[in-house]
């Protein structure tokens, strides 16, 4: 899975938002990780991953995200720092309004890597009674289908540079409506987020409820880049999923996030 360049720009800015040297990332919160790469002389590359269970919250002033001309990165020329002239600004932090601050969510992919994981696990080697709550068939043709399919999703989720699908964090086409989570279009591999993917909860630990990682595993059921053929929409929700038959059970998106979340969280 390759991220659009929209939010390899973003992750750039939240690195500069921790107002840190790269190298204190990992020591003062092992939650974070931060990648840089080269892409020239005068440009890096910066992805930045959250990690943990739960959100963090950084300062934009004297960073990349703040709109004064103030320094927002450090630049150094043969060991030496290069001076800055611009603005020096002195700021309240005990009264900062919550528009200083930008909030990173949980990963959404590390939490699909684990769902798929440990469904591929499950479908392939597990209880056969769960699998067949899900999907109708015990038969082994069916199980091993099921597990290669989030086999390829688990593999898809693990790299953020390289993969068969781009991923966009927000809606680049404009479909998004109300109470629309994320669409895939599978005949250009791309996976888009809605405003509402981000109202949901990062992760959920018990139940059936769609978080982050759910909603990636839904997606990327749909991109035949992926794995084909790729998943449709017969019904949302286990009490509209348990309905289906067997052959609609194998075919539909959300029996698959389903039997992730419950073979993970329960």
């Amino acid at each position: 899975m390759r991220l659009s360049s929209s939010l390899i720009a973003l992750a750039a800015l939240a690195v500069q938002a921790l107002a840190l040297p790269v190298n204190e990332l990992a020591e003062r919160d092992t939650g974070l990780d931060v990648k840089l790469i080269p892409i020239g002389n005068t440009r890096v590359k910066a992805i930045i991953t959250n990690n943990a269970d739960h959100e963090m919250s950084f300062v934009k002033y004297n960073t990349l995200f703040d709109s004064s001309p103030v320094r927002k990165v450090q630049i150094s020329k043969d060991g030496s720092i290069v001076p800055f002239n611009g603005m020096r600004l002195y700021y309240d932090i005990n009264n900062l309004p919550k528009e200083a601050y930008k909030t990173l969510a949980p990963g959404g992919l590390r939490n699909c890597v684990t769902y798929a994981q440990r469904a591929a696990q499950a479908a392939s080697g597990g209880n056969a009674q769960k699998f067949q709550e899900y999907f109708k068939t015990t038969s082994q043709q069916a199980r091993q289908s099921v597990a290669r399919r989030f086999q390829a999703i688990a593999q898809e989720c693990s790299s953020a540079n390289q993969g068969r699908t781009i991923y966009f964090c927000q809606d680049v086409y404009r479909n998004c409506q109300r109470g629309l989570i994320a669409y895939t279009i599978p005949a250009r591999s791309h996976v888009v987020n809605c405003p509402d993917y981000w109202r949901l909860p990062p992760v959920v630990n018990r139940g059936l409820d769609p978080d982050h990682g759910y909603v990636v595993v839904h997606e990327f059921t749909h991109a035949t880049s992926i794995f084909s053929p790729g998943t449709v929409d017969h019904a949302y929700g286990y009490e509209q999923c348990r309905r289906l038959n067997a052959q609609q059970s194998l075919s539909n998106a959300d029996n698959y996030s389903l039997f992730a979340a419950d073979v993970t969280r329960n």
